[in-house]
């Protein structure tokens, strides 16, 4: 039996094939040095099943070229194509074992027409299986990649998708933060924003740079909420109050980078700006 791959550059699919192709052949010949065996065949009757073996393997690489050129056929021309071709290859392989075997049996050799005939399909349902075989593997293997090409298209538009999502700024937070700045111009307030737009340079450089398919430690992504809440604490002053209770043991735990902070920002949009005491 054998295997094809319709990926030439998949090494370990030809491997196998051969492996495969050899194998199947080989179990062949043991197979009719088995039958000769029992059947009390002379000692030199191996060379039959061993001849029909090479010619078996050579024609069915022959095959096996046919397949794959015209493997983008539909399926009933495939088919159509084929069926010839292993008539011809069970022919073929007859014909050159039928001039070994005549001499362990002379009476081996067809005399007329019909028995030339029906000795020439001898080999038809060897080749069927072979060829069964490899189509059946081929469609499994093509089946298999176009599964790993969806997984993987689906996987990296999940990628693509958090990507965006993670790029995605809160509009209404860089709004607010803008006109914070601005209000602190007018007021002449200028260290106040500058130290805004500062935080607000970092959080932005610290949200473009890092990969949000990354996972960071605890402690990293608490130094990047910093970064966020620096801003909203000059924002809302005294109404916004910032208390931490992390046990040791958690410094180290893995997360998605930027993962508390959406939650943060909404925990301040609803519940401590609505607030006149803050929260």
């Amino acid at each position: 039996m054998a295997i094809a791959t319709s990926h030439p550059l998949s090494l370990s699919r030809q491997h196998v094939f051969w492996l495969l192709h050899l194998t199947g052949w080989g179990a062949y010949v043991a197979q009719g040095c088995l039958y000769a065996v029992a059947h009390g065949k002379p000692s030199g009757y191996w060379v039959v099943p061993a001849t029909a073996a090479t010619m078996g393997a050579l024609v069915t690489l022959g095959l096996r070229y046919v397949l794959k050129s015209c493997w983008s056929l539909p399926p009933r021309r495939l088919l159509a194509l084929m069926v010839p071709l292993i008539l011809a290859s069970s022919a073929v392989i007859d014909f050159v074992t039928r001039e070994v075997l005549v001499d362990f049996c002379e009476t081996c050799k067809p005399t007329t027409q019909l028995e030339f005939i029906a000795y020439s399909l001898g080999y038809i349902y060897v080749l069927l299986a072979w060829v069964g075989a490899y189509m059946g593997i081929k469609y499994y293997q093509q089946l298999q990649d176009e599964t790993a090409r969806a997984l993987a298209a689906r996987s990296m538009a999940h990628q693509a998708q958090l990507k965006m999502l993670r790029y995605q700024l809160n509009p209404h937070f860089l709004f607010n933060t803008l006109n914070a700045i601005s209000t602190l111009i007018l007021d002449r307030d200028n260290a106040t924003a500058n130290r805004m737009v500062q935080g607000l340079s970092s959080f932005l450089r610290h949200s473009l740079d890092n990969d949000p398919m990354q996972r960071v430690t605890l402690r990293q992504e608490l130094d990047a909420l910093t970064l966020y809440l620096d801003i909203e604490k000059i924002r809302f002053a005294e109404r916004l109050r910032i208390e931490t209770a992390i046990d040791e043991d958690c410094w180290r735990a893995l997360l998605p980078s930027l993962l508390l902070q959406p939650l943060v920002e909404n925990a301040i949009k609803y519940a401590v700006a609505k607030q006149v005491a803050g929260g």
